[in-house]
């Protein structure tokens, strides 16, 4: 990390235990399944207030992050806000991944919490199930339509750009961009895309991200 230049000063230690998941791989008829072991985790257990973010995103280039974070709880979703409130008023790009997991929100409806945040970001990045389950916007076969939002929305998908844009456009008012990332063979190369389509889009002005 040092050799990076990733930076550690603003990591929050704390909490009884850090987050897992387990990973099954599929065989013959059997999918591949994952287990979520993240109830009282650090990060799911995190006060609202517990990250000072004028701090913390002080000379920022670009503020990225993931549906998974409210998911997890209030106090993670509460957190969430204020990090991309702030970022908006220190006028610092946010990326937002969907990253639907069916298993962390099974019994809630996801767009009550999803949506406000989706809404202030700059770039929304998700497939369709995440488009579909987490903001309502339906993608249905080879088609797409948008959702009932603001027309102010472009759209780029890497992999079929015309069909990335007419779901995105029109899905969210504060969006400039909603892509669709590559099929990934793993859940690290789906992180992995993102970090390298953050870097190749040429909005990150500082290394701080």
């Amino acid at each position: 990390m040092r050799r990076e230049g990733v930076g550690t000063a603003s990591i929050l230690r704390g909490g009884a235990r850090l987050g897992l998941y387990f990973v099954e791989p599929g065989a013959d008829l059997r999918t591949m399944r994952v287990v979520y072991d993240r109830t009282g985790s650090a990060l799911a257990e995190i006060e609202p207030g517990a990250i000072d973010w004028t701090r913390v995103l002080a000379g920022a280039g670009w503020f990225h992050s993931t549906g998974i974070t409210p998911a997890l709880g209030d106090g993670p979703a509460a957190a969430l806000a204020r990090a991309i409130a702030c970022a908006r008023a220190e006028h610092v790009p946010v990326s937002l991944d969907l990253n639907y997991r069916e298993a962390l929100w099974r019994g809630r409806d996801p767009r009550g919490l999803v949506e406000p945040l989706a809404r202030q970001a700059d770039v929304l990045i998700g497939n369709r199930e995440a488009v579909r389950a987490l903001l309502g916007v339906e993608a249905p076969g080879g088609g797409t339509r948008s959702g009932p939002f603001s027309p102010n929305a472009t759209g780029v998908g890497p992999s079929r750009l015309p069909s990335g844009r007419s779901w995105a456009r029109g899905s969210m008012p504060g969006a400039r961009r909603c892509t669709t990332p590559r099929p990934a063979r793993s859940r690290a190369a789906g992180d992995t895309w993102c970090a390298w389509w953050i870097a190749s889009a040429g909005a990150i002005a500082s290394r701080r991200v």
